[in-house]
């Protein structure tokens, strides 16, 4: 391989570019010949990081782990919202046109809802959960499998938040009037009525347990086979007797010698 490769076995050092790669000691070996290939070392210890030091407890694993969590609390909030629309849509009684009175308040009352209208909002509702859960899935992979380098997998962290943010982001562009008449609406049929079983929101337990099996599964199908890949890299890379050179002459001889005889 080219680590053992006589072309780049460094004099100072009496080292092979597989040693001074995989020793990651910049004292031992200030001299450095391929900055992308000690880059990727250097990310693969910090990913998997010894677990006999404190370091193992913020490695890539168990930092994908964080993520996943903090990313699927997210879509659990955005699954919590279109669920309690459902409730709300559904409980709204429905006539042969939306009714909307002026309450005392200088407020607003949705008092029904014309059927075509409700459909409408249904289908809506069911665009919006598809395209939540296809968020999930793929933002899922994305934080586990598109970088091991730490500080790019809290900034990816970041970036799915802005993905999920961005139906936000496109309300600033609705008119004034319809803006008004959401903020001045009040509490829908149905908003108190949904339930609990003694103090337990039904809601808030599905969602918890959603949470556990999803981060669970995740972590089984995609991170224990990514952690797999990334041993076996090292493995690939650095295990085995790195204190050598070879070189091969135009007759095709090969020619082998330790770094440190």
């Amino acid at each position: 391989s080219i680590g053992q490769n006589a072309k780049y076995y460094d004099k100072m050092t009496i080292s092979s570019l597989s040693e001074r790669i995989c020793n990651q000691n910049e004292k031992m070996y200030p001299v450095e010949m391929s900055d992308d290939k000690n880059e990727l070392v250097a990310n693969i210890n910090t990913y998997l990081a010894d677990s006999s030091k404190l370091g193992w407890i913020f490695n890539g694993p168990n930092l994908c782990i964080v993520a996943l969590v903090c990313w699927t609390l997210r879509v659990a909030t955005e699954l919590r919202a279109i669920w309690d629309k459902f409730a709300i849509m559904l409980s709204v009684p429905r006539e042969s046109h939306t009714l909307i009175v002026e309450d005392n308040n200088d407020g607003y009352i949705l008092k029904a809802i014309s059927t075509p209208r409700k459909v409408f909002v249904v289908f809506i509702l069911l665009i919006r959960l598809l395209a939540c859960t296809s968020l999930w899935s793929i933002g899922s992979r994305f934080l586990i499998n598109y970088s091991i380098d730490l500080s790019e997998l809290i900034l990816n962290a970041v970036a799915l938040e802005v993905v999920l943010a961005v139906d936000e982001a496109f309300y600033t562009l609705a008119p004034s009037c319809a803006k008004l008449l959401v903020a001045k609406l009040d509490l829908l049929p149905g908003t108190h009525k949904l339930g609990h079983f003694r103090g337990l929101d039904p809601r808030a337990g599905f969602l918890t347990a959603l949470l556990i099996v999803s981060v669970v599964v995740v972590s089984t199908v995609e991170l224990s086979p990514l952690v797999k890949r990334v041993e076996a890299s090292r493995e690939i890379l650095c295990d085995g007797d790195s204190q050598f050179v070879y070189s091969v002459d135009p007759g095709y001889v090969v020619y082998y010698s330790k770094t440190n005889p």
